[in-house]
């Protein structure tokens, strides 16, 4: 294998890590919404967080990382429109996972720990925002890269 067969597939490693972690946190979240009880809420928040923090963020930023690395080594421009676009989807789904994900897990996990019924945190307007733009951006960042529109 060539140079850029190995960054091609670290590339696709970081990448399947951040759609798992995407797709895992957001089952995660979802199962929380008919929880049984404290003990099941408690299982969905730390299986989001593993999700967000051990799968998704690490994956994407591997996948950015040697993607950027990959892109030069093959010689596409850094301004090309598809890749502005796929910068531009990972910064805000990197907040998005974060900020409205991690957030949530986080609350469904004290309120877990505190003995209450953490179901209505899941089912919170935010949460199934956070959800939904996770997943798509995950999908646009693919479609991104596997279609390169304009290049």
């Amino acid at each position: 294998m060539n140079t850029s067969q190995w960054y091609l597939l670290i590339h696709l490693i970081g990448g399947f890590a951040m759609a798992a972690g995407a797709a895992g946190a957001s089952l995660a979240l979802l199962a929380a919404r008919s929880a049984p009880g404290p003990g099941g809420s408690a299982v969905a928040a730390r299986a989001t967080r593993w999700g967000v923090r051990a799968l998704l963020i690490p994956g994407a930023v591997v996948a950015l990382v040697f993607g950027l690395i990959l892109a030069n080594d093959l010689g596409y421009s850094m301004g090309a429109a598809w890749l502005s676009a796929t910068f531009a989807c990972w910064i805000v789904l990197a907040i998005a996972a974060e900020m409205l994900l991690g957030r949530a897990a986080r609350r469904i996990g004290e309120a877990a720990a505190a003995g209450r019924d953490a179901t209505a945190i899941a089912r919170d307007g935010a949460v199934t925002v956070g959800v939904a733009l996770v997943n798509l951006l995950t999908v646009a960042i693919i479609v991104l890269m596997v279609w390169r529109p304009g290049s």
